[in-house]
């Protein structure tokens, strides 16, 4: 009995020392810097509800600094669900969801558009403040993509931030937020009678 009681606490040391020494699985983001307004991300609006969710709840702070913002053009948020219907990444209930989207647009590297490495053959890779990594490519022309998606213009901003506007959203957050706003449609109603669920 007390062998076994034993290789339980060793289980649950060794358990909590691989916890202790991997990365935390994303649940908060950074401050939202002051220079990254609605003029020059369209992910202000979530990165502001989330700072609110932070703000709401008991939570560690994710204080690690972002040297890189890669912003979809703002249609593909505005258009992620019907324009009448409820949004999932304004809800509770997806806060994760919400903050895995933002942390895989945000990058701790400041990743200068005049970097040679991406015009090699393998590109820039660099990775996302959700561990996830992102390569930068460049062609003949001057045309930057991210994982293959184009980036329509760069600009520094005051603090040093490099923003990267992208068209297109990056990883397969199209589909995660399609799927997360049908489960919410069924439990949440539509604000109009004749309100859309696609």
């Amino acid at each position: 009995m007390a062998e076994s009681a034993y290789r339980l606490v060793f289980v649950a040391l060794t358990f909590l020392g691989a916890e202790a020494t991997s990365p935390l699985r994303p649940l908060t983001v950074p401050a939202r810097p002051t220079e990254v307004t609605l003029q020059k991300s369209s992910l202000f609006y979530l990165w502001n509800q989330q700072q609110h969710f932070e703000d709401t709840f008991p939570v560690q702070r994710d204080t690690r600094a972002v040297g890189t913002l890669l912003s979809p053009d703002h249609g593909y948020i505005s258009n992620l669900v019907p324009q009448d219907a409820v949004h999932p990444l304004y809800s509770t209930s997806y806060a994760g969801l919400r903050a895995e989207l933002l942390l895989d647009h945000m990058l701790q590297d400041t990743v200068d558009p005049d970097d040679k490495r991406m015009s090699s053959s393998n590109g820039l890779e660099v990775y996302t403040l959700n561990y996830n990594p992102v390569v930068f490519r460049k062609n003949n022309q001057g045309d930057i993509t991210v994982n293959d998606t184009l980036v329509l213009k760069v600009e520094t901003l005051p603090g040093g931030l490099v923003s990267y506007a992208l068209d297109g959203i990056l990883s397969n957050y199209q589909q995660r937020v399609h799927e997360a706003f049908v489960e919410l449609s069924k439990v949440v109603p539509a604000p109009w009678p004749f309100a859309s669920h696609r």
